[in-house]
């Protein structure tokens, strides 16, 4: 009660943006539109898969119907095979935020990827460091233990943090490496720019699993191997494999199925990498939600009702300023 007394208290001269994360097959993304239906928000996705054009299915974009005609941004917009990284995110998360704030709606950023939205909360200083084509096409002939192994060599520090099957992650850390010398820390300190108010949903490993596996399975079921078949061709298979050991094992079965996977074989490798996805999700997510010192909220239902209820309860004045 008294921390809610604060926060009405405190004069808001600053301008408000939700922040929704959590895992893969959490319902971050349904209970994104449901705020932004109450609240008049648009939203802004925190997603490095979604991010990238024809990848809806394989990535779970929100697209079509099922955006409810809320606006959603940074979806299917950058072509598969081009770089992008957190430094991006930032500078266009930020442009967008500002832009939804001049309409006088409230910006809603929902994703999973949790290094993004760590960037844009809490803004390191640094100048932003531009991809190197030519360091790429160099690490792109390593194998993603290789280049982990680099990454322990010249940044111990950084490779103590890094999902090691990451591999676009570690070739950033590299290509930051050579610029400015080691992967800086990312600043502890919030941004006072605006208002955050921090969601994170955070279901029973159970749940996930088994949200994941019926997710897998609609996709698998609405031609998830025909949109690959479409991509595949643009790729290498290093490219696939930076958007996921997934997507690299589904290189491999268009590409003459060396292991002899069956559609229902290579279905179960889906289900069981995207619980590790989901696993190193939690663990990155847990350790920012710990570090976010005000205006958070850590649901654990994957019922949408519930979860609004939570949120509103929390986030009083919020609603009370937006209705």
């Amino acid at each position: 009660m008294f921390e809610f007394l604060l926060h009405i208290l405190k004069p808001h001269n600053k301008k408000p943006v939700v922040v929704i994360v959590g895992p893969t097959a959490s319902g971050k993304s349904s209970l994104g539109i449901e705020l932004a239906q109450k609240l008049d928000g648009e939203i802004v996705s925190a997603d490095s898969r979604q991010v990238y054009k024809n990848l809806e299915l394989f990535s779970g974009a929100t697209v079509g119907e099922e955006t409810k005609e809320i606006p959603h941004y940074l979806v299917s917009t950058v072509p598969l095979g081009e770089q992008y990284n957190a430094d991006k995110f930032t500078v266009e998360a930020k442009l967008l935020i500002t832009e939804i704030h001049n309409k006088g709606k409230i910006p809603l950023i929902v994703g999973d990827t949790g290094f993004w939205v760590r960037s844009l909360m809490f803004p390191n200083g640094l100048p932003a460091v531009p991809s190197s084509p030519e360091l790429r096409a160099e690490l792109d002939k390593k194998s993603t233990e290789e280049l982990f192994n680099d990454l322990k060599n010249v940044d111990p520090r950084r490779a103590k943090t890094i999902d090691i099957k990451n591999r676009r992650r570690i070739m950033r850390a590299l290509e930051v490496v050579a610029a400015v010398g080691k992967v800086p820390r990312i600043s502890n300190r919030i941004s006072r720019e605006y208002h955050w108010y921090f969601i994170y949903i955070r279901p029973d490993k159970e749940i996930t699993a088994d949200r994941i596996r019926q997710n897998v399975q609609s996709r698998f079921h609405n031609g998830l191997i025909q949109e690959a078949r479409v991509n595949i061709p643009q790729l290498s298979r290093s490219q696939a494999e930076e958007l996921g050991q997934a997507y690299k094992h589904t290189f491999d079965y268009l590409n003459g199925n060396p292991e002899g996977w069956s559609e229902e074989q290579l279905q179960a490798l889906y289900v069981q990498e995207e619980v590790y996805h989901a696993k190193k999700q939690k663990t990155y997510l847990n350790k920012l939600f710990s570090e976010v010192s005000s205006c958070k909220i850590l649901i654990t239902t994957t019922d949408k009702e519930e979860q609004t209820k939570e949120v509103i309860k929390k986030f009083k004045q919020l609603f009370r300023s937006f209705d």
